[in-house]
């Protein structure tokens, strides 16, 4: 950094040099000022020799013989009688004593210096321009009593802090987005549709291979049709099914019939749900864990033709237990011709279920059994 341009004008004070900073030696700074050591300036002020006029002072900063700062003023008009002492407001407190003492505290004596940093304000040292110039000196920002150094100091620390926290935050934040991008990844490629799977502008329509008609009774979901079995108690007890391994449970929503039903429905339109890829193993799974496979089943169902590809990327969160509780709970207004009024549907949960399965919040989904939740399914 260039120097400062000297001499430099402060108010009634004029600085001609501006010294060498002592940042590690003892009394060349404080709390609020810097006291370079060759520090000198000059300033008109009322005469010890004669208080009726104004004469030139000379400030100065100098190093003593043992190390220590001596702060010096002479006046123009009586060079040969420096007055030194240990500080800046006792030099010049020793000054205006003696100009008060000849003018006997009269009018004379002119305004006086405040008596906070009175000797600092004398030698210049208050103005901004020679603080910023003494400031962009060498040393002065290791001088380590001085009170803008040690908020400088804390704001720094307090940036590095922030910087680290954010540093760590935004590493965090990747590393959940890449893990948040894989699983998404991984779901996409579970349900990808098969290429070629939508027909064609102008080509003609192909009847699907016809599946296996469903019949009344129990029924074993496998990966290549559908098994009738014997009929079992479709509802195991709360105890049974929470004491049950999840190939306990899969096992049981092999007993599900409504849930055969709606695998043998994906099966059905597996191309326009976007669902080739799901095996009967994937879906048992999905049910058992409530994993992203069975968000994805429920919205692939609930959602309109047009917003089925978006299911992947609305995985996260409740949203599809929003949807869900949604449907199950609406009912329909319609016109009855023999009344003549306005008669409401009963809501969907009731022609499946003999009460609302989420009455008070979404989160109530997860305390369910696995028929309830096999027919709330069935429903959608």
């Amino acid at each position: 950094m260039a120097p400062p341009k000297l001499p430099m004008t402060c108010g009634e004070v004029v600085v001609h040099d501006f010294g060498k900073v002592e940042p590690h030696k003892s009394g060349y700074h404080d709390e609020e000022f810097i006291y370079p050591v060759g520090f000198r300036s000059s300033r008109k002020y009322l005469s010890v020799v004669n208080p009726a006029a104004k004469c030139l002072y000379y400030s100065e900063v100098v190093e003593g013989p043992d190390g220590e700062p001596i702060f010096r003023v002479t006046c123009e008009q009586d060079k040969s009688e420096p007055i030194e002492d240990k500080s800046a407001d006792a030099v010049w407190s020793v000054v205006l004593e003696r100009i008060t003492s000849l003018t006997r505290r009269s009018s004379r004596a002119g305004a006086m210096p405040s008596s906070a940093n009175r000797g600092a304000e004398m030698y210049g040292l208050t103005f901004d321009k020679a603080r910023k110039a003494i400031m962009d000196l060498p040393g002065a920002t290791e001088c380590s009593k001085l009170r803008a150094n040690i908020e400088a100091s804390a704001r720094a620390d307090r940036l590095a802090q922030l910087e680290e926290n954010n540093e760590r935050a935004a590493t965090h934040e990747a590393k959940e987005a890449r893990e948040r991008e894989k699983e998404k990844q991984h779901l996409v490629k579970m349900v990808k549709p098969l290429k070629g799977g939508k027909r064609k502008k102008n080509e003609a329509y192909v009847q699907p291979p016809e599946m296996d008609t469903l019949h009344v009774g129990q029924y074993r979901c496998m990966e290549e049709g559908i098994e009738i079995l014997p009929a079992a108690d479709p509802q195991p007890s709360a105890a049974v099914r929470d004491a049950h391994t999840d190939e306990d449970q899969v096992d049981e929503l092999h007993k599900i019939w409504e849930l055969a039903a709606v695998l043998h429905f994906i099966r059905c339109f597996r191309v326009s749900l976007g669902l080739t890829t799901l095996t009967a193993e994937d879906f048992h799974l999905a049910f058992v864990e409530c994993s992203a496979a069975l968000k994805i089943i429920h919205l692939r169902l609930l959602l309109p033709a047009a917003d089925r590809r978006r299911a992947p990327e609305m995985t996260e969160g409740d949203q599809w237990l929003v949807l869900l509780r949604k449907f199950l709970r609406e009912s329909e207004a319609r016109w009855d011709p023999e009344t003549g009024t306005l008669e409401k549907d009963p809501p969907e949960w009731s022609k499946i279920l003999e009460a609302d399965p989420m009455p008070d919040s979404i989160e109530q989904y997860f305390e369910l059994t696995l028929r309830q939740r096999a027919l709330i399914l069935w429903a959608c």
